[in-house]
C-alpha cells in the first residue's frame, strides 16, 4: 500500500510539472524607453541586414548614434532568433563583449527602423568609420613585407659567413 501511494504522488507531481511547463515557453521583457535603451547600449546605429544566419547578422551601417561603429558590422544574436531578414532596415541597440564583438540582448529594443524611427528624433547621427584595415595605405604593407624579407635575408647571409 505504501508503494502505491508513493507511486501515485510521484505520478501526480510529474503530471503537474508537465502541465505547468506548457506555459514556460513564454518570454517577457521589461519594456524600456528609448532613452533608457540608449543609455544602456554600448552602441546604437541604423543599418540594413546584408546577411542573416541563425544567430548572427551582418549589417551595412548607415548612421551611428552612439559608439565607434565601422561601415559593416557583425552582430551576434541570442539563442532566440529575432527573425530579421536580409534587406531589412534596423535600428540596433547593442552590447559589446569583452573582445569587442557586438551582441544583441534578448530583450534589446532593436527592431525595424520604421517602427523605431521616433527613437532617434533630435539626435545627430554620424557616419560609420571606415574599417581600420582599409585605412592603412598599401605602401605600409609593402614596406613591412620588404623589411621582414631584408631581416631574414641578412640573418641568413650572416649565418653563412
Amino acid at each position: 500500500m505504501f508503494k502505491k501511494s508513493t507511486f501515485s504522488i510521484i505520478m501526480l507531481t510529474v503530471l503537474f510539472n508537465v502541465l505547468a511547463l506548457n506555459d514556460a515557453n513564454a518570454l517577457s521583457c521589461v519594456e524600456t524607453t528609448a532613452n533608457e535603451a540608449f543609455d544602456d547600449a554600448a552602441a546604437v546605429f541604423s543599418g540594413t541586414v546584408i546577411k542573416a544566419n541563425s544567430h548572427s547578422y551582418t549589417i551595412d551601417v548607415e548612421d551611428v548614434y552612439k559608439g565607434n561603429v565601422t561601415e559593416t558590422v557583425k552582430v551576434k544574436g541570442s539563442e532566440w532568433n529575432r527573425g530579421f531578414e536580409v534587406n531589412q532596415m534596423l535600428l540596433i541597440y547593442t552590447d559589446q563583449t569583452a573582445l569587442g564583438h557586438y551582441k544583441l540582448d534578448l530583450c534589446s529594443r532593436t527592431g525595424s527602423f520604421d517602427d523605431l524611427e521616433y527613437d532617434v528624433q533630435g539626435m545627430t547621427p554620424t557616419k560609420p568609420e571606415s574599417d581600420p584595415f582599409l585605412k592603412t595605405p598599401i605602401w605600409a604593407g609593402i614596406i613591412s613585407i620588404g623589411a621582414v624579407t631584408a631581416v631574414v635575408f641578412f640573418r641568413k647571409k650572416g649565418q653563412k659567413e
